[in-house]
């Protein structure tokens, strides 16, 4: 039928009805498409499922980042190994691991008293449970010296070998790849071209390279030092951080020892007696404690002393290190101008101020009051947060830059946490520094590490000390970057 004649009187069709029948087709599926539906956790998502934050009434969004801080984007590397850690790291790691244990037992039995779990024996099983083992396992034979890449047609010499399952994905390629100048680094990546793991490593590396020239100047270095190489290549070729060399294949001294050895324990009587003739027991009387009474400090450590800091580390350090030595004083000496104590997490620290304050000098004791610990740590930045959303930056529980697996510099310098490493984020450890006749001040402190990539005589870790401080009427969080200095060198008592 016609369309004319469909709307004509005749027709029995009204154009009213058929007209709101078109509106309300056309207007329903408008306001449908142009809501967003919304999660039951109140924010809304958006048509292509991104979902936004929502800001409650009368409160703002949360500040990301806090005078040019904020946390790193994700990368492949986990945080520094182990052997840069002290004696006093490895025990707050240790303490908060047993914390996590604490909690873990607290989360699989509830109704569990924590003492009562600690002590619980295992239940008794037809099959014990499959231990879960780390992806990478070192062989217990370390002591063959890994070979250099040999001319073709030459033989390989016996070495320790490479466990098939290196995982490339964590940080040790990383490491690796900064330390390049290390003996036996640009031989492992040699040998190793051909893996999957290392192409896919490389294929992060180059990615990463783009936005990064520090990254893209060491391939650039690797790929000289790999085109020099030549030879077979050898898939179970050791990192070097797995070397263990033997000594040389020669007849042994026999005599040279037991000259040498005779000579020692001489020097160590002589020195043992001359020790007690001059010094008697100094190295165990103590003065009164600081005002936290966390335990006494030694005599030898005291304001106004003089000492003795080796410019050596700072000068080979060079460029690698962030670390500003101070200014060395007649003799080459600097005064202790200020003794505080740090204490928290069952250990104490001494911090010997120098420098006008700007820098210290921390030392650990062990149980016979000798230092087993010893970093000089100067100032690197200082930031006064200005309302609650800044210092949620600093110490938001869930995403707070204290305690973050990695924290970035202004520079774009990536720093691993060394006090309990792992992916997520950690609460900052508790510390007060106390000094005679001062208001104790409180600390929200982590430490981080990073390989310097320098000669081996010069620093090999750089560290990060983040703290929020709350003194008195004032807070502040505070940036500090150290390295390794030799007690001896000081000669503190």
């Amino acid at each position: 039928m016609p369309l004319k004649s469909m709307l004509s009187p005749r027709s029995g069709l009204n154009l009213l009805p058929l007209s709101l029948v078109l509106a309300i087709a056309l207007i329903a599926p408008a306001n449908g498409w142009g809501k967003a539906p919304t999660d039951n956790s109140g924010g809304v998502r958006s048509s292509l499922g991104v979902r936004t934050p929502s800001a409650s009434p009368g409160q703002g969004r949360t500040a990301s980042t806090s005078a040019g801080y904020r946390r790193p984007f994700p990368s492949a590397a986990t945080p520094a190994p182990s052997l840069a850690g002290s004696s006093a790291d490895r025990a707050i790691s240790r303490q908060a691991a047993r914390q996590a244990l604490d909690a873990f037992r607290a989360r699989e039995r509830p109704g569990q008293d924590a003492g009562e779990a600690r002590v619980r024996r295992p239940s008794t099983v037809s099959t014990p449970p499959a231990v879960r083992r780390p992806s990478v396992q070192w062989p217990a034979d370390l002591s063959a010296p890994h070979p250099a890449p040999v001319a073709s047609g030459q033989h390989l010499p016996a070495r320790s070998r490479l466990p098939a399952a290196f995982d490339w994905s964590n940080a040790w390629p990383w490491i690796l790849l900064a330390g390049l100048a290390q003996p036996g680094v640009t031989e492992f990546f040699y040998h190793h071209a051909e893996d999957s793991g290392f192409r896919q490593w490389r294929a992060a590396a180059e990615a990463r390279a783009q936005g990064d020239p520090a990254v893209a100047s060491q391939l650039a270095a690797l790929d000289a030092g790999m085109a020099a190489l030549s030879g077979p290549r050898d898939p179970s070729y050791p990192p070097h951080f797995a070397e263990r060399r033997t000594a040389a294949t020669a007849p042994f001294p026999f005599a040279a020892l037991l000259t040498g050895l005779f000579g020692l324990l001489l020097a160590a009587i002589l020195s043992l007696l001359l020790w007690r003739r001059f010094f008697g027991d100094v190295a165990i009387k103590t003065q009164r404690p600081f005002s936290s009474g966390q335990m006494p400090r030694p005599t030898w450590l005291r304001p106004g002393m003089l000492l003795a800091l080796d410019p050596a580390p700072f000068i080979l350090g060079g460029q690698t290190i962030k670390v500003q030595p101070p200014s060395l004083g007649t003799g080459g000496l600097v005064e202790v101008e200020r003794l505080t104590e740090l204490a928290g997490d069952g250990q104490v620290w001494q911090r010997l101020y120098v420098a006008g304050g700007t820098a210290f000098i921390q030392i650990h004791l062990d149980k016979r009051g000798q230092p087993d610990e010893c970093r000089y740590f100067s100032h690197l930045d200082e930031v006064a947060p200005a309302d609650a959303d800044e210092w949620a930056v600093w110490l938001d529980p869930d995403q707070g830059l204290i305690g973050w697996p990695e924290f970035e510099t202004k520079d774009g310098v990536r720093y691993q946490r060394l006090w309990s490493p792992g992916p997520k984020r950690l609460t900052p450890r508790q510390f007060t520094e106390s000094a005679i006749d001062e208001a104790p001040c409180r600390q929200q402190a982590m430490l981080y590490v990073r390989p310097t990539g320098a000669q081996s005589l010069a620093p090999q870790f750089e560290y990060l000390w983040i703290a929020a401080h709350e003194q008195g009427n004032g807070a502040w969080v505070s940036l500090t970057v150290g390295i390794d200095i030799s007690p001896a060198s000081l000669n503190l008592n």
